[in-house]
């Protein structure tokens, strides 16, 4: 087997480059996190500020008294909204996330692989990188160990 001084440098600018995806998706979707909040928050506030405004012109007491039940109502209705819009955008944000870190992995193991191709066999590299994968099945699963694990269970 031929040494390749090139297969450390290869290999550590695969690791470095799967460092920096995942990283970017990490930003990536603490910005999403970050704009959602700031946007629940800032109608939060503007509908509060309505809403009091509303309640402290009143005269008399029956008009509070309606008023207050209409604002109550609608401030439940917008936490309901609000509840449901966190909901879409955690399962949006997770099967983002889990797609971009499956691809960066992929692209891991596939830069990894050329980089040991040049030093030698990398049957076992493969073997081994699939086999320290395939407990955790998706998004971590390469499609090669979950085609296995899905015809073992089907057996």
């Amino acid at each position: 087997m031929s040494t390749d001084t090139n297969a450390p440098f290869a290999l550590f600018k695969a690791n470095q480059d799967f460092h920096l995806r995942i990283s970017k998706l990490l930003q990536e979707n603490a910005q999403l996190w970050q704009e959602l909040g700031s946007r629940t928050f800032s109608a939060d506030v503007a509908a509060s500020k309505a809403d009091l405004e509303q309640l402290s012109g009143n005269k008399d007491w029956q008009t509070l008294a309606a008023q207050s039940g209409e604002v109550f109502k609608r401030q439940w209705q917008q936490r309901l909204s609000d509840v449901e819009a966190l909901t879409q955008a955690t399962a949006s944000s997770q099967t983002t996330l889990s797609a971009g870190l499956r691809e960066a992995l992929q692209a891991w193991q596939e830069e990894s692989v050329r980089a040991m191709g040049s030093a030698g066999d990398t049957s076992q590299f493969t073997t081994a990188f699939n086999n320290l994968l395939k407990p955790w099945g998706p998004p971590f699963a390469t499609e090669a160990a979950l085609a296995k694990k899905e015809s073992a269970r089907g057996k």
